[in-house]
């Protein structure tokens, strides 16, 4: 999967696949509002498979694998 269109979408997962919590991420990423938001971003299909597919990529570095 490439990287999500949306930049900010795109931080936000890249900050939750390094472990940030949701208002953290949400935060970094650049947005201004409350927790529901961040919540609501997180629960989206997009984030959550980009999300994973960084964590995959993260773990298979860790232990030498390569595509």
């Amino acid at each position: 999967m490439p990287a999500l269109d949306n930049e900010k979408h795109e931080r936000f997962a890249k900050e939750l696949a390094k472990g940030q919590t949701q208002i953290a991420a949400y935060r970094k990423a650049g947005f201004n509002g409350n927790a529901s938001n961040a919540s609501g971003l997180a629960r989206s299909e997009l984030v959550k498979n980009r999300v994973n597919e960084l964590r995959g990529e993260a773990r298979a570095f860790q232990v030498g694998v390569t595509a």
